[in-house]
């Protein structure tokens, strides 16, 4: 099972780095974006910029499409890579059911064999899952917990 899953990883690489890549696309624009309201009400209101409110709406709903899209983007690569991954994993435990010994299946009910290859959607699940939370969620809270102590703030 270790040996699938750092095989795969080493597989799939490029897919890892370019979803690295839209997670902090995606988490930057998110930031970006919730900051526009006080930006529209820091520089129109106070500074009373009202002519360029056209060209600051225009820009941020370009903020918004790009985050949508981003997003759409991110979680269509954590959907293939999850079904990369499901994939190597049902053929790795089908191989390995089929060719164990023919002990194994009279001793053992239609039942129990079943049994087996549901569970294995659980652990499909399991290390989809895990993937996701290792490659969004850590990676996120290491690089933006860092930002905030390296700028002072």
């Amino acid at each position: 099972m270790r040996r699938v899953i750092k095989r795969f990883v080493i597989d799939n690489k490029v897919l890892f780095l370019l979803l690295v890549c839209l997670i902090l696309i995606y988490f930057i624009l998110n930031i970006l974006v919730a900051f526009h309201f006080k930006y529209l009400l820091e520089f129109v209101v106070y500074y009373d910029v009202a002519t360029n409110l056209e060209i600051i709406c225009i820009v941020l709903l370009g903020l918004y499409v790009f985050k949508l899209c981003s997003g759409l983007f991110r979680n269509v690569l954590i959907f293939k890579i999850s079904n990369i991954l499901d994939e190597k994993l049902t053929i790795k435990t089908f191989r390995q059911i089929l060719l164990l010994p023919y002990l194994y299946y009279k001793n053992r009910t239609t039942g129990e064999v079943i049994t087996r290859i549901k569970d294995l959607s659980v652990i499909k699940s399991f290390v989809s899952k895990l993937f996701c939370i290792l490659f969004i969620d850590i990676i996120t809270v290491i690089i933006f917990g860092i930002l905030p102590f390296n700028s002072g703030i």
